[in-house]
């Protein structure tokens, strides 16, 4: 084969691929329903209707959460755009919002890019094994391992599913292009080091086979070929993807000693002058310090690589670089990109954040362990007020017929019927609101997490009670953080109180305030509120007691427990309750909510 033909051979997409994207799918068994869309036009066109930046992110987001559900992946999955998440019951894909920062690109194409980020991500849930991933000798090996990796599971999404494959399209165009014109359209009148060169090649051949550079083929079109045959037929698992990234490692390294040898790399830092020709590679270089030193002279391309190609579907904690994050994304600390997530909740009040607790069984358990005995006490003193008693009123003259009358309905008699009654039992929301301010910290927040459970276990059985049981600190001393630890009936993970802690300041009067407009989108019932703290808040207290005064207007009836509290209660709460003595606090407590309940009709 001449040299023409093996340049020519290696420029035809050897994966076959579709379009110019080079991107797998399937041909055979379509619709082919994106054949209608105006010539040009993006994927996401179709159902894309949006009045600002806001709204766009959102429709992004749930056009790809719609996709990850398609994808039909057998467990659950979280899409992160801020990475600033902690999952332990799911898998996380991290996903990138940059491209909507992006003004050269039209709304419909930053949906599509980001769409096509989370299905390959989703294509990393269903078809990596993560096993396998960390097994890589060294970055370059990784990195290797990454890009074919890539390949291969967008090739199964477009065999199992080739719907999906113009999402990874408009993403691989779009971020290889970045790439491209980075690394691989050199600037005018330089060119970068032969072993660059060679792995930008590499990089293309496997990838994206329209950006080779026809000079750079024709310089290394042997060693091209050898990688090619490497990869043909294409890995058909992680680990045979790591173990052709390791062989295309060693060609590359061969490469790169060969080079050095010669004259034409840098020494690295501390390796002093080259050697004389002839002598063979020198002991030094060889192992880790080759790779070092190989690492040095690829980081500019490796780093673009790992930021635009890497996959970053992960279990547990992450963080995305904020530079892959659009603005909307990443004002107010992520504020929006973590609601658009589901980590939080924006809340009613200005300034509120609502999440959910990470729970702690031993903390409960421990909990328990101390409040066990006091639960008897404060359950007697609410027994024989959660029930609905019902009635039945015969002899009437409508209603429902009373089949044990049958024969007097013949006789001509009347009265009949019957009525079914039911009295209702008096109902009533507790709300308890606990200060997790550093104030807190050591014993008060375990006497306030006891308390906590003491009423937990000792309402959970009572029927006519809705409970909440919330939490407040501050984040980042710029928002309120509401933990919601039990709303009501909503089903609830009962350890989650074990995660009550001390943390930062306390802004009670916005604490206060959020917590009741929750219980108010629950139940209407009037409601006895239990705030657990130490009377300090990092506010004056007259702001409390305005938001006390005024929410006892709605329905609200405020019960401070004091924990070795600091201020004058009176100052902010008509009722107080010290938590001293746990033998006279929990029938006291009892009492408290069933004289509620008995006044809650009048």
């Amino acid at each position: 084969m001449t040299t023409q033909e093996k340049i020519d051979s290696l420029c035809r997409d050897f994966l076959q691929r579709n379009g110019r994207n080079f991107t797998s799918v399937r041909r055979s068994g379509r619709i082919g329903w994106e054949s209608v869309l105006p010539r040009g036009a993006a994927y996401s066109e179709a159902v894309l209707r949006v009045n600002d930046r806001a709204e766009l992110h959102k429709v992004a987001y749930s056009h790809a959460r719609d996709m990850i559900v398609a994808m039909n992946i057998p467990f659950r999955v979280r899409i992160s755009l801020t990475g600033k998440c902690s999952c332990t019951d799911s898998r996380t894909v991290f996903v990138a919002t940059e491209m909507f920062d992006d003004g050269k690109l039209s709304p419909g194409e930053a949906v599509d890019i980001f769409t096509g980020l989370t299905v390959h991500e989703g294509c990393h849930l269903l078809y990596t094994d993560f096993s396998v991933i960390g097994m890589a000798g060294n970055r370059i090996v990784a990195d290797l391992s990454n890009l074919i990796e890539d390949e291969r599971i967008e090739m199964l999404c477009g065999e199992e599913r080739p719907g999906l494959s113009n999402f990874l399209a408009c993403t691989k165009y779009y971020y290889f292009d970045r790439h491209s014109s980075r690394h691989i359209d050199p600037p005018a009148g330089r060119r970068q080091e032969r072993t660059c060169r060679l792995f930008n090649s590499i990089l293309a051949l496997i990838r994206y086979t329209g950006a080779l550079d026809m000079d750079d083929v024709a310089e290394f079109v042997d060693i091209l070929l050898k990688v090619r045959e490497i990869v043909v037929p294409y890995p058909r698992t992680t680990a045979e993807t790591l173990e052709a990234a390791e062989k295309i490692y060693s060609i590359i390294r061969d490469f790169y000693e060969q080079e050095k040898d010669q004259g034409e790399v840098g020494d690295a830092p501390g390796n002093g002058g080259g050697q004389e020709t002839g002598a063979g590679p020198a002991p030094r270089r060889r192992g880790r310090t080759v790779e070092r030193e190989m690492s040095d002279c690829l980081d500019g391309i490796l780093s673009s690589l790992e930021k635009s190609f890497s996959g970053n579907s992960c279990d547990g904690s992450y963080a995305l670089d904020p530079s892959m994050m659009s603005c909307t994304v990443r004002e107010d600390g992520c504020r929006f990109g973590r609601a658009l997530s589901g980590e939080i909740e924006i809340g009613v009040q200005d300034g509120v954040n609502i999440c959910l607790p990470e729970p702690s069984k031993e903390l409960y358990e421990d909990s328990l362990e101390r409040v066990r005995r006091f639960i008897p006490a404060m359950a007697n003193a609410l027994r024989g007020n959660g029930a609905d008693r019902r009635a039945e009123i015969r002899g009437l003259r409508s209603g429902m017929l009373d089949t044990g009358r049958l024969a007097e309905a013949v006789q001509g008699v009347e009265n009949i019927y019957r009525m079914e009654t039911v009295s209702r039992a008096d109902r009533l929301a507790v709300c308890v609101l606990v200060d997790e301010s550093g104030s807190m910290y050591g014993e008060k927040m375990q006497s306030a997490r006891d308390a906590a459970v003491l009423l937990n276990e000792a309402l959970s059985s009572v029927r006519n009670v809705d409970l909440f049981i919330y939490g407040h600190t501050t984040e980042g001393r710029s928002f309120v953080k509401l933990k919601a630890y039990r709303e009501g009936r909503k089903p609830a993970d009962r350890y989650a109180l074990g995660g009550i802690g001390a943390d930062d300041c306390n802004v009670d009067s916005l604490a206060i305030r959020e917590a009741a407009c929750r219980v108010r989108a629950a139940t209407r019932e009037k409601c006895l509120f239990f705030v657990i703290s130490d009377g300090a808040p990092c506010e004056p207290p007259q702001n409390v007691r305005k938001a006390v005064r005024e929410l006892s207007k709605s329905g609200f009836t405020f019960v401070s427990i004091g924990i070795d509290f600091i201020s004058e209660a009176g100052m902010m709460y008509d009722n107080h309750v010290s938590m001293t003595d746990m033998t006279r606090f929990a029938p006291e407590l009892g009492k408290l909510i069933k004289k509620a309940i008995m006044t809650t009709q009048r």
